[in-house]
This record gives structure tokens, C-alpha cells and sequence, in this order.
């Protein structure tokens, strides 16, 4: 790994690597990661399935670069705050943990992702600071793809979700994947995967009319209905609900009412 890394930072700058993909190579440590953030012809990078569990500052050194996989490693917290890079168009992440742990530990949002301005997908990211970051994510009016993770108390996720409505609005004319799942950590969920929240947009707000794909999961809806906005959409054609409890009726709702849905998926409890 080391020769292999020190022969890519020595190649002469005419020429120019760009992609570099690393998934599922073990053996990464601090010092690799150090020098790949010296090929700052770098566009694309993957991580994705190694043992990395920390970002070295230097990674914002890479300021071409628009793809992040970051996907089933152990990067979270601080090291994904610090993540500043103006061109990059794709954040991919989650986390190689095991189902218990996977719920509570999740990789925190940037702290200035407000300014990456060519994001495109923003995947599987924990909201912490609700109004703050969900204010940033409605300001990526180049968004597609979004996946957050709300968790806290009911308050706390009715809190969120209220911004994060707010936030979907904002992105209305550009967002066509939408992912949300509501988490309740123990002992505070007492063994219940759901919460009870109001996802119904108020009159001001307007529905992401382009949207395809959504997936809600932990979600408990009021009067086990689907909210109105989502029964409107009209160019949604993928659901996954997971953890949500629907009634009957409202399940047979979505067959009424989209008639571009071609695939539905029902998880647990859904």
C-alpha cells in the first residue's frame, strides 16, 4: 500500500489521476490517507468498506475532487464537520456496524455544507443541530438525492421534521430522491421503532412535485394516513416504508391516487 501510494503522489503533474477507488482495501492508516490527500488532481474517491475511522484535515486539500464515498466505514463526528470542498457534487455515507449500534451512530453533517453549492446527493447524514444544518441543506438548490437521519426525543424529531419540510420546499425545483429516517434511542423509545409525527406541510410550503424515489422509515403518521402532499405527487413512481404502521386504507390510497407508482416496498411494521 505504501509503495503503491508513494508511486501515485510522485507521478509528474502532467499527469493527472483522477479517480482513485480504494474500496475494500484493508490495512488504510492515518499516514495513507495523509499522502492520498497530496493527488490534489483527485476527483473521485472511494473509501467505501475499509477500516477508515477518521478523516485527516488535509482531505479538504483535494479541491477538485466531487465524488466522497465514505460508505461502510466507521467516519463520523468531527471529521465530517470539518469536510470543506466546493466542488464536490457527491457525499456517500453510512456505516459498517451492527444493527443495534447502526441506529445510534451515524455520520454527522458538514458544518458548512451550506456553501458546497454543486452538491448533488447528499447521502445518510445525521441531523444534530436541526434548524441550523437543515437551513444549509435548503440552500443546495442543485440537490437530487437527499438521505437524513433525524434522532431525539418526539419533540426533538417533530422539531426536525418541521425543518426539514421546510428545507424539501427550498428544494422543490431540483429534488427527486428523498430519504428520512426518524430514530428514537434507547431507554427514551422504550422499544418502540416509530414516533408519532406531523409531516403534513402548512399552506406556504410546496411539495417536491419532481420527486421519484422516497423512503420513510420510523415514522409514525397521524391517523396512520400518509400525509396529503405525498398523495399528490405525481411523477413518484418508488416508496419503502418501514416502521410507519399505515392503515389498510391508506395503503390503498397510494394505488388511488399515484398513478406513476411502479414499485412499493413494505418493511417491518409498515
Amino acid at each position: 500500500m505504501v509503495d503503491m501510494l508513494n508511486f501515485l503522489i510522485s507521478l509528474d503533474q502532467t499527469y493527472r489521476l483522477n479517480v482513485l477507488d480504494l474500496g475494500g482495501c484493508k490495512g488504510l492508516e492515518k499516514s495513507h490517507l495523509k499522502s492520498i490527500c497530496k493527488i490534489i488532481s483527485l476527483k473521485y474517491l472511494s473509501l467505501r468498506n475499509t477500516d477508515v475511522s477518521h478523516l485527516p484535515w488535509q482531505i479538504n486539500n483535494l479541491v477538485l475532487l466531487e465524488t466522497l464515498d465514505i460508505r461502510q466505514t466507521k467516519v463520523q463526528g468531527q471529521d465530517m464537520k470539518q469536510i470543506y470542498l466546493r466542488k464536490l457534487k457527491h457525499l456517500l455515507t453510512s456505516l459498517k456496524l451492527t444493527t443495534e449500534e447502526e441506529t445510534l451512530c451515524w455520520a454527522g453533517m458538514p458544518s458548512r455544507i451550506g456553501k458546497m453549492q454543486d452538491m448533488e446527493i447528499l447521502s445518510r447524514v445525521q441531523v444534530q443541530h436541526g434548524k441550523q444544518e437543515l437551513n444549509e441543506v435548503g440552500r443546495l438548490l442543485k440537490l437530487r438525492k437527499l438521505g437524513v437521519v433525524l434522532v431525539g426525543s418526539q419533540s426533538q424529531a417533530q422539531d426536525n421534521m418541521s425543518n426539514l419540510l421546510q428545507a424539501i420546499t427550498k428544494l422543490r425545483e431540483c429534488l427527486c430522491s428523498l430519504s428520512i429516517w426518524v430514530v428514537t434511542p434507547p431507554p427514551i423509545n422504550n422499544g418502540d421503532p416509530s414516533v408519532s409525527v406531523n409531516m403534513e406541510m402548512v399552506q406556504e410550503q410546496s411539495a417536491p412535485n419532481l420527486l421519484k424515489s422516497l423512503n420513510i422509515r420510523g415514522v409514525r403518521f397521524l391517523n396512520t394516513r400518509l400525509p396529503g402532499w405525498i398523495r399528490e405527487l405525481q411523477q413518484l413512481y418508488e416508496i419503502t416504508l418501514c416502521d410507519t404502521f399505515l392503515s389498510k386504507y391508506s395503503l390503498q390510497d397510494l394505488g388511488n391516487n399515484l398513478n406513476h407508482l411502479r414499485c412499493l416496498r413494505l418493511r417491518r411494521s409498515s
